[in-house]
């Protein structure tokens, strides 16, 4: 499977499912240097499967905000869309399991001379194809 295609759907799709704006508020890959907060969808390694039929991926979630009580909600929205079986994402791509494998608490640390608030979750995904 075409990872970036796959990258973008989650993108979209978690956007969707967290009523975020892509590209302004949630982000592929990577959060942009310049950006204040946001949110980052990065599809990680693939995983050798012997399922037939599944091509499997680690997923992390990765977010940055003001506030400690903002990141802990947005995980705790993410742990809330776990697990998720048989969903289709894009006209081409169904997950056929999504399972949390860890959701980080929240960390303090500097960003651009400012303290901001740190996240990362991470899931493990099926996909049928």
């Amino acid at each position: 499977m075409d990872t970036t295609t796959l990258e973008r759907a989650f993108t979209t799709w978690f956007g969707e499912q967290l009523e975020l704006q892509v590209d302004t508020q949630i982000f592929r890959g990577s959060l942009p240097a310049e950006l204040d907060t946001g949110v980052g969808v990065l599809l990680l390694d693939d995983i050798p499967s012997v399922n037939a039929g599944c091509n499997v991926y680690n997923l992390q979630v990765i977010c940055k905000y003001h506030d400690r009580d903002e990141v802990r909600t947005l995980l705790d929205q993410l742990a809330a869309l776990m697990p998720c079986y048989e969903t289709a994402i894009s006209d081409t791509i169904t997950i056929k399991s999504m399972i949390r494998r860890g959701g980080g608490h929240p960390w303090k640390e500097q960003d651009n001379g400012r303290a901001k608030y740190f996240g990362s979750f991470n899931c493990v995904i099926a996909l049928v194809g």
